[in-house]
């Protein structure tokens, strides 16, 4: 069996190019959803990622995998530390062949930009997801004071996880989606290649990413308000929890943080 895996720190745009790469006759078809109008992406999952394991529990595993085409999984890597060698395994060792693509910015600017995005996006959902994470041990204040770097040590233990005897390819979501259309199409071509997959699908994932990057843009120019940010919750387990207020009152201050620095920057 054939596993691509799409390592990536959040916010990167990892559901949204799974969406593209499942639209292939060659890889497995999942079913994907957009949220609302933040250009939000979910892709059907086998499994859970690493993170609901960061606190030690022990992870389970798929077995709906298919035997032909190229299956699929995303993964942030934030539980891997807890289960080195189950990851080891489960991602790379017991597969016939696997192809891996580290999604992760290269550049201090491109992660501030896909940090900026994904703050943009959150919700209440995720401010409890993020106090579990916390609760697990994670340097949530780091994570986001020193991104930079944070994501340098993300990336390398990524690489640290890969076996001997299986290869990657490092791709900037800078210019997978967000530069411009000839940086898409030399990003796009380097995956197709590395893959084996056939080009066919090549000017209908241009169009679509054309798209994706547009509509970024504006979370990127907009100002978010912490009502902007309540009125996004549909769990009403969430409304008014005094952590969720919180947490969404510091987003929005990091968003305009990060938005001076970005104009600044750019």
């Amino acid at each position: 069996m054939k596993l691509i895996n799409v390592l990536y720190r959040g916010g990167g745009g990892g559901e949204f190019f799974g969406s593209l790469l499942t639209q292939h006759e060659d890889v497995v078809t999942k079913e994907m959803r957009r949220e609302g109008n933040v250009e939000r992406w979910f892709l059907e999952r086998n499994d859970l990622i690493s993170t609901h394991y960061m606190d030690g529990s022990k992870p389970v595993s798929a077995t709906d995998w298919d035997d032909t085409l190229w299956n699929i999984r995303l993964d942030h890597g934030y539980g891997f530390n807890a289960h080195k060698d189950y990851y080891k395994n489960y991602l790379w060792n017991d597969w016939d062949e696997t192809k891996t693509i580290l999604l992760q910015p290269s550049t201090e600017y491109c992660v501030r930009y896909v940090n900026h995005l994904f703050l943009s996006k959150m919700h209440g959902a995720d401010h409890y997801a993020g106090k579990k994470m916390i609760n697990s041990g994670f340097d949530a204040k780091r994570w986001w004071e020193s991104m930079w770097e944070t994501t340098q040590e993300l990336t390398e233990l990524y690489k640290s996880m890969i076996p001997s005897g299986h290869d990657y390819i490092e791709i900037d979501p800078m210019d997978l989606f967000h530069t411009d259309d000839e940086k898409s199409y030399k990003a796009v071509d380097t995956i197709t290649d590395y893959i084996g997959l056939s080009d066919y699908l090549s000017d209908e994932w241009l169009t679509r990413i054309e798209n994706y990057r547009i509509k970024n843009k504006k979370h990127i120019n907009k100002e978010v308000t912490i009502e902007d940010l309540h009125s996004r919750i549909t769990d009403k387990r969430f409304f008014d929890k005094k952590y969720v207020m919180e947490g969404m009152r510091i987003q929005v201050e990091r968003l305009a943080i990060g938005r001076e620095w970005l104009k600044k920057h750019s």
